[in-house]
């Protein structure tokens, strides 16, 4: 299929999708994540960006001593266990530092914010430095993972948003209980959308969702949070308390099944008219806000 990839994902898709959504075999993820992207097409144009970032690095303009640092004191947070990271300031540690400083560098829309590093750190382990780094710079900018992480995350309230309709669409007795409770996604949820689930799941499940996301978008990150709360319906529904249904909301993706969770998700008859509509919603209602703020300061609210 990699050797004909352009003739399945035009004429084949069903057929890549549901090989995809087996898993891509480990020995060819790698290759299979920047194909299922275009990746070279992406980097058309820009073939020296990384290298040019990378002269800057010494430079003092480069990049605020703060956020240098912020990323330093991340790093050892980034897969402690995993063998590749583990090591303080070893060459994993020092690759992820460059892949962090050259792209807080070039977005200037979100610079670096926490839990970009566990991004690419997945990256890493399956490619060069270079190719992480324009896998990270992709993720953000092609599949607009940038609006999450923006200046008070606009994209990332809106995904909420978004997940919580869907939930009282497909989970509505799930969705009852955690208003009853009051209990809202912001509390659980934004971990998420800004990795991904990669700093929630076993690594075997991290990279399975990762196959997904690559050839279907965010869908699978709103399948994958509504087959949580699914597989967990019944716990969920027996918690008498606020801290009773967070402490199992908290612990939700430990010891669940790797072929439960994928067969659920993908038995949710969801679609892109689903997303595109609640997303149209959210929006129609911050416009009904941003009136009712100007409202407020004309009568001197």
């Amino acid at each position: 299929m990699l050797d004909n990839f352009n003739y399945y994902k035009t004429s084949k898709l069903s057929k890549l999708k549901e090989r995809t959504r087996k898993g891509i075999p480990e020995g060819m993820r790698g290759l299979a994540w920047t194909k299922l992207v275009d990746l070279k097409e992406f980097k058309k144009g820009k073939e020296n960006l990384y290298k040019e970032l990378l002269s800057k690095i010494n430079e003092s303009d480069f990049i605020e001593k703060k956020e240098e640092y912020v990323i330093i004191r991340d790093l050892p947070r980034t897969f402690p266990k995993n063998m590749i990271f583990n090591d303080k300031l070893g060459e994993g540690q020092r690759s992820l530092f460059r892949i962090l400083m050259c792209f807080s560098s070039q977005s200037k829309s979100t610079g670096y914010v926490q839990g970009m590093g566990f991004l690419a750190a997945i990256f890493l382990l399956y490619m060069n430095e270079e190719d992480a780094f324009w896998m990270l710079y992709c993720v953000f900018t092609k599949y607009n993972l940038e609006e999450v992480y923006e200046k008070n995350f606009p994209g990332l309230r809106k995904k909420l948003y978004i997940f919580l309709k869907l939930l009282e669409k497909f989970v509505p007795k799930v969705y009852n209980k955690l208003r009853e409770k009051e209990v809202v996604p912001t509390m659980f949820a934004s971990q998420w959308f800004f990795t991904l689930f990669s700093n929630t799941f076993p690594f075997d499940v991290i990279v399975r969702i990762f196959d997904c996301f690559f050839l279907e978008g965010e869908k699978i990150i709103y399948r994958i949070a509504l087959a949580i709360f699914k597989i967990k319906e019944q716990r969920l529904l027996k918690a008498k308390s606020f801290e009773t249904l967070m402490e199992i909301i908290r612990n939700m993706s430990n010891n669940i099944n790797i072929d439960e969770l994928f067969k659920t998700a993908f038995g949710f008859s969801l679609s892109k008219k689903h997303i595109a509509s609640y997303e149209q919603e959210y929006l129609n209602e911050i416009k009904i806000e941003e009136k009712n703020d100007q409202l407020k300061k004309i009568i001197g609210l």
